[in-house]
């Protein structure tokens, strides 16, 4: 499907050799089951009774995450390795949709413009919330910035369906910080005002799509 899920599958199977205390673990086990409950309602439309209609390839993508889940489950992974990687990508997908947006209209990156934005503000978030959660004031500034970068790819893909996980930061920021309670305040009374305002400005489209979905159902 792609040279990135391959060199992924690869890489699980070579490692899952290496696996220690496998049969202990039984998080990773109800995480990779449940991966594998959702590939089969992903990758099949049951619109009628005893009809089976095979979709796309949703199915291997899901079986790969759990065997991917498993895998990592059980390996040691630096957080900074961790932390390294979200930024990366997240700067890649910034610098990818600030090149696109003039071009196409809406940055896209190499899947469509839903799934790109969705996953780079999913790993914009990610990036603060390991910043929030660091020591290092370098690694810190590189995680803000990815962020920010993830939310910009977001922005430029004018997808606004993973647009609602920016409700989560003020939680977040009261969790992660919680030796600091004036700033943990503060920092939610400002995400609170910014996303009130970003919600008075799309009431209209809003009225929109709960008239369409209030006819579709």
């Amino acid at each position: 499907h792609s040279l990135a899920m391959l060199c992924t599958l690869l890489t699980a199977i070579f490692t899952i050799f290496f696996c220690k205390d496998l049969d202990k673990n039984k998080e990773s086990k109800v995480l990779a089951v449940f991966l594998l409950v959702l590939s089969v309602f992903w990758s099949h439309s049951f619109d009628g009774w005893l009809t089976w209609w095979t979709e796309g390839d949703f199915f291997v993508k899901y079986a790969l995450g759990a065997l991917c889940a498993i895998t990592i489950a059980n390996i040691t992974i630096s957080p900074r390795v961790l932390g390294g990687s979200l930024a990366l990508g997240c700067i890649s997908a910034g610098a990818l949709a600030i090149y696109q947006f003039p071009i196409l209209g809406r940055s896209e990156g190499f899947t469509n413009a839903i799934r790109f934005g969705d996953i780079a503000i999913y790993m914009g978030v990610a990036c603060w919330i390991l910043a929030a959660a660091c020591g290092s004031r370098i690694e810190r500034m590189v995680l803000v910035m990815g962020g920010a970068m993830g939310v910009l790819a977001s922005l430029l893909s004018l997808s606004r369906g993973g647009w609602i996980l920016l409700a989560c930061l003020p939680l977040l920021a009261m969790y992660f910080v919680p030796q600091h309670y004036r700033a943990r305040w503060f920092a939610a009374l400002c995400m609170a005002i910014v996303l009130l305002a970003a919600a008075g400005s799309q009431v209209p489209a809003l009225q929109k799509r709960l008239t369409e979905a209030s006819q579709e159902v």
